[in-house]
């Protein structure tokens, strides 16, 4: 069981949805044609061809600006097990010198700054598979429901032990690929990256936490209806930074879309409970009813209107972060110092103060 779930782990959960860049089509290049596409990772690869193992470029169809790495020293000769994938979502939102920012982020990653279990986590979880089954064995356990129990507190315990004492760790090899990106390319185009994202993550949590609440809130549709929503988020999302005032008509576009509006009925007690539920554990994941304090961008970036900074700007940005400490860039949990903790990326604050402070 524990291999099967590695393998929807690792592919899966992070292939199925996506597409090989030499396949992939228009739909979900974001503002590029393939063709541009294609010829930003020619150019951001072709000065490590000689000398690494270069990865394969896949696209996924998620509509959140996101991308990762997968490098296993097995199944090497496999290409989804050796890749950096990138996200339809961020395809929208980033120009050309901060898209390249990103891959040679995800290079870094590939190339050196990797926890050496996520390279052999085949063996990790085939050492969780075993452990409950000798177990089982050795003290002659004869209930297969005991069995599942072992399995469930070896895998969690494992895991949770190996996770927490790995984070700082993790946010370590987090800086690294950063200094590598900025050094590879420009430290501005690095920064610009790192706001871009922030602020795409930011309007994507605050329209999905805004669906969450007004489904809660619609009487006729049920739980099962937020399972439309992440496809039907990548359809209507605009291929910029979307801003608050913008939320109400994809929502609208959502909402009245036919997978949803085919989806509504007169609700039982028993539907309305577990819809209720579900929502309330799911909006527990975003900032909610925490308020945080926000940096006034406008003490920075005042001379152009697209979130990013320029060279005259950068110095203002780099003076607002050290005067303010207790202020964070974005409306979220994950960009809070304190809630921070636990994550294994560091907040933008930190990440963009490194680069100052390393990059010169």
């Amino acid at each position: 069981s524990s291999l099967l779930l590695w393998f929807w782990f690792c592919f899966l959960n992070n292939l199925v949805d996506s597409f090989p860049l030499k396949t992939v089509t228009k739909k979900y290049l974001g503002n590029y044609s393939k063709e541009e596409l294609q010829a930003l990772v020619q150019e951001t690869l072709e000065p490590f061809s000689q000398n690494h193992k270069i990865p394969h470029i896949y696209i996924s169809e998620e509509a959140e600006p996101n991308a990762s790495t997968m490098n296993t020293i097995f199944f090497s000769a496999w290409k989804p097990f050796n890749s950096v994938h990138i996200s339809s979502g961020l395809l929208s939102i980033l120009q050309p010198n901060e898209l390249k920012a990103i891959l040679l982020h995800e290079l870094a990653h590939f190339f050196h700054y990797m926890w050496p279990l996520r390279r052999m986590d085949f063996f990790v979880y085939l050492f969780l598979g075993l452990l409950p089954a000798y177990l089982f064995l050795q003290f002659e356990a004869t209930s297969f429901f005991i069995f599942v129990l072992w399995g469930s507190a070896v895998y969690f315990c494992c895991l949770l032990t190996f996770g927490m004492a790995l984070v700082p760790q993790s946010k370590d090899m987090e800086f690294l690929a950063d200094l590598f990106s900025a050094k590879h390319s420009d430290k501005l185009s690095a920064v610009n990256s790192l706001l871009i994202m922030g602020k795409g993550s930011e309007a994507m949590e605050r329209i999905t936490r805004k669906f969450l609440l007004h489904l809660f809130a619609t009487k006729d549709l049920p739980y099962d209806a937020i399972y439309e929503f992440d496809d039907l988020l990548a359809k209507f999302m605009p291929k910029k930074i979307v801003t608050a005032e913008e939320d109400a008509e994809i929502l609208t576009n959502i909402f009245n879309h036919k997978s949803i509006q085919k989806s509504r009925k007169k609700l039982t007690a028993e539907e309305t409970q577990k819809k209720k539920k579900g929502i309330k554990k799911e909006l527990k994941e975003f900032s909610g009813k925490k308020k945080f304090r926000l940096l006034d961008w406008s003490t920075f970036a005042n001379a152009s209107q697209d979130m990013r900074v320029n060279e005259y700007e950068y110095p203002q940005l780099i003076d607002a972060l050290h005067t303010h400490p207790q202020e964070q860039l974005f409306n979220l949990a994950s960009d809070n110092p304190k809630a921070n903790k636990n994550e294994e990326h560091p907040t933008f604050t930190h990440r963009i103060l490194f680069l100052e402070k390393n990059c010169s």
